[in-house]
């Protein structure tokens, strides 16, 4: 019995290095093509066209106070020569709808509200008097899937930009998220971008003036995991067949696609991957083959917790959201039909995303019982666990590697000397708690959780005055 649990333990541990192997590689060749393509011109042909298509930036919110007024100051801020902001306040029972009132000087507005997907009728919508692009719905609280369908019921621009209502967009977001779609109008229907930390970075008003490394060794650590999730997860995905995850932060969705597919479904915690296996499932079934694709490029940042609580709650929200989609969705695991999407990409989500901490906290219960009873074999585990440690340490250096190489965020040498300590430390300690995490969200999962729970915030560091000089 013993040999054969060591055996499965191995066998699991170097499945695990090929497949990610695969990934990498992969991920490296899509970078060096999306480079090939970015081109200042064709950023001033899209800024100067009249074919530029609108778009719409639905930013749910609920509860942000502390960070609205500067969020909807970026999105007002974005580099796009068509878009309208629609902030769907989403029932707060804070000081949201009055920051938003007395810092844009809200009016209230009549403004047509279609019923295209099922959602929450507004209790009021109010219109910016200094910036006419500001739209501001009031509605009772519903989710944050409810609000999106509100923001996607009101705008009418055929592309929709989805954010979270605590982001600060990069200036150039959308010139970047709108590239896929005009490179291939008939292929695309919704691009993702990277998201990094706003943690330690100096922010005035709506924009990013200098990076910074957070004080807290916590959201130090979420920066590594970050890099590796959108450097090599995300792209190296473009070419094995599509990604399944956009963040909710920031995605770019041709709403029509949207709409047919019957927009966000509040019946989950994960409201973002959900509605893109659907997107994915649909376009298969109806023998179409548009794509939907990650750019590696910033196109948000997002404060990330800085402490355990916030941090646990929200890694058990993500799992949970993940195996509820693959759950709802179980029918597309391993079927050709569905293309790479059903026999790689899902699988792999299920193999090394949805199982690997099960696995992983089995292997740490299967090595404390047999220090308890006496019969673990030292060397084996010892060196198993060695292994697992240098695999994930080459991941995080991999990733640190290819962002100084193609994108330069935290490129000084003191930030890249911090977080290469960072690297070193991850997989002692920090990682088996978010493992830990994991596994409650599953559990949870099954006792019928469906909540979201409270995500404290911190807010952004405003930078000096003379600092935007």
């Amino acid at each position: 019995m013993t040999t054969f649990v060591d055996l499965f333990f191995l066998a699991y541990c170097v499945t695990v290095v090929l497949a990610t192997s695969v990934l990498i590689f992969s991920a490296v060749r899509e970078i060096r093509h999306r480079g090939s393509l970015s081109l200042v011109e064709f950023d001033d042909s899209i800024r100067s066209g009249e074919s530029t298509p609108p778009v719409g930036v639905i930013a749910p919110a609920y509860n942000e106070e502390i960070h609205i007024v500067d969020s909807v100051r970026g999105f007002l801020a974005l580099d796009y020569p068509d878009y309208e902001v629609i902030v769907v306040n989403d029932g707060s029972t804070d000081a949201t709808l009055e920051r938003l009132k007395e810092a844009f000087d809200l009016e209230p507005a009549s403004r047509f509200v279609s019923h295209q997907v099922a959602a929450t009728r507004p209790r009021q919508v109010y219109r910016s008097r200094t910036d006419r692009r500001l739209w501001v719905i009031d509605k009772e609280n519903g989710g944050k899937a409810d609000a999106l369908n509100v923001g996607l019921n009101a705008t009418r621009a055929p592309m929709v930009c989805c954010v979270d209502a605590d982001t600060i967009l990069a200036p150039d977001a959308l010139l970047r998220m709108i590239d896929p779609f005009l490179y291939d109008p008939e292929g695309v229907i919704v691009v993702g971008g990277t998201v990094s930390l706003v943690n330690g970075c100096k922010t005035r008003g709506n924009q990013i003036v200098e990076m910074g490394m957070p004080d807290s060794w916590l959201a130090r650590f979420q920066i590594v995991e970050y890099l590796c999730a959108f450097l090599f997860g995300r792209m190296g995905f473009n070419r094995l067949g599509g990604n399944v995850i956009i963040s909710g932060a920031a995605g770019l969705f041709l709403r029509s696609a949207v709409v047919e597919a019957g927009a966000f479904n509040s019946d989950t915690v994960g409201e973002d991957i959900e509605l893109i296996v659907r997107l994915h499932r649909r376009e298969y079934e109806r023998g179409r083959n548009r794509r939907i694709v990650h750019i590696g490029e910033t196109v948000a940042y997002t404060e990330v917790p800085e402490d355990m609580g916030t941090l646990a709650r929200q890694r058990d929200r993500w799992h949970r959201g993940l195996f509820d989609t693959l759950w709802r969705h179980r029918k597309m695991l391993f079927n050709p039909r569905y293309g790479l999407i059903g026999t790689v990409v899902m699988p792999w989500f299920l193999i090394f995303k949805f199982l690997a901490p099960i696995i992983e906290f089995g292997g740490y219960i299967w090595i404390c019982w047999g220090i308890l009873f006496g019969f673990i074999a030292w060397p084996f585990a010892v060196t198993l666990l060695i292994a697992v440690f240098l695999w994930g340490l080459v991941l995080s250096l991999q990733s640190l590697w290819v962002n100084h190489e193609s994108f330069g965020l935290y490129d000084d040498n003191k930030s890249r000397a911090k977080l290469f300590v960072v690297a070193l430390l991850l997989n002692l300690g920090y990682r088996q708690f978010t493992v830990i995490c994991s596994v409650v969200g599953v559990i949870r999962h099954l006792w019928g959780t469906r909540s979201w729970g409270a995500m404290q915030r911190r807010g952004f560091d405003s930078a000096p005055q003379e600092a935007a000089a």
